[in-house]
């Protein structure tokens, strides 16, 4: 073992001992098949190693893993490759775009209502086609509505 990664050291605000480094040896011999994030998530787990806001430490585990692996001490699986984000397509025809010319007392009464999760791709499709901005999907907190 490099000295580098004689125990103890620290990373970040824990202190690493020989057991500990045992342990991440030991999970990644044992579990070869598990993913990187898989084996980073374990490892948190079995150590105890969490932020101050009781979420593990994953990230930084993964970083460790990895410099373990640049200095040759662990082999970790290859990562694995995802397939590349396709942008789907409207499920359904848009509805058509109505002109009208009117006043609002005449159209009375006009309703707001939420969409339903059955009318949702009828409503992207029809948003897609017609909204003035452009539409690709809704993001964040959001209210799908139609007026009725």
């Amino acid at each position: 073992m490099t000295t580098k990664w004689k125990p103890p050291f620290w990373i970040g605000d824990r202190l690493f001992s020989q057991e500990d480094i045992d342990l991440i040896f030991w999970t990644a011999k044992q579990y070869p098949d598990l993913s990187r994030t898989e084996l980073a998530c374990t490892i948190c787990e079995n150590l105890d190693w969490k932020a101050p806001n009781g979420k593990e430490r994953f990230h930084s585990c993964l970083d460790l893993l990895e410099k373990l692996e640049a200095d040759g001490m662990l082999t970790l699986p290859e990562k694995r490759k995802l397939a590349p984000y396709k942008k789907a397509g409207p499920k359904a025809a848009p509805l058509p775009q109505l002109q009208l010319k009117s006043t609002l007392s005449a159209l009375r009464p006009v309703t707001v209502e939420p969409v339903s999760p059955e009318e949702k791709p009828l409503w992207d499709a029809t948003m897609a086609a017609h909204h003035p901005f452009g539409f690709e999907r809704a993001f964040g907190a959001h209210q799908c509505y139609c007026t009725l």
